[in-house]
């Protein structure tokens, strides 16, 4: 079964980081110029760690789980918006991380991922279990999402292909209420 890891991604422009989204692409904070992961793994293997500057601690403190933890066939679970009322999943396709285009003041983290979700996903929809919720109310920049009862629904959506139907019955419902 995959690993689940939850990712917080509070970009100034969630409309921009929901169509990265569905390009494909699942975009990290703390990556600024020059904050390239595999550049900086280099560095410290070489044993070069010593002339790091702060951008770079900060940047390796924050995201190497991105090329340490996170690998091809994992799901992500990305949270756009404080505190979480919706929530996006993808599955990580090859070449996993990469850091593009590397000139953007912030966000240059890529994972390259197939959208499970191409719409995001209510909370509090009534296919959200309320252990999932649990989990993914938790606090943290990222944190591997464990239990395999908040996992379960996930997969289900993914292998039946439901997941955007939860998110469409879910809009189509708050839509009628109001």
């Amino acid at each position: 079964m995959p690993r689940y890891f939850k990712l917080v991604c509070l970009h100034d422009d969630p409309q921009w980081y929901l169509e990265e989204f569905r390009q494909g692409r699942a975009r990290y904070g703390w990556s600024g110029p020059g904050s390239n992961l595999r550049s900086i793994k280099a560095r410290i293997d070489a044993g070069e760690w010593k002339n790091r500057t702060d951008d770079e601690v900060q940047a390796w403190s924050y995201t190497q789980f991105l090329i340490e933890r996170v690998g091809i066939g994992d799901r992500v679970v990305v949270q756009t918006e404080q505190p979480i009322r919706t929530f996006l999943i993808g599955e990580v396709i090859p070449p996993g991380y990469e850091f593009s285009p590397g000139d953007l003041d912030d966000f240059n983290h890529v994972l390259h991922i197939t959208p499970i979700t191409r719409e995001a996903i209510p909370i509090n929809s009534k296919a959200v279990t309320a252990t999932l919720k649990h989990d993914l109310s938790k606090r943290g920049h990222y944190y591997e999402i464990y239990p395999e009862d908040s996992i379960r629904e996930p997969q289900r959506w993914k292998n039946t292909g439901a997941a955007d139907g939860v998110a469409s019955h879910d809009a189509a419902a708050a839509v009628n209420a109001a």
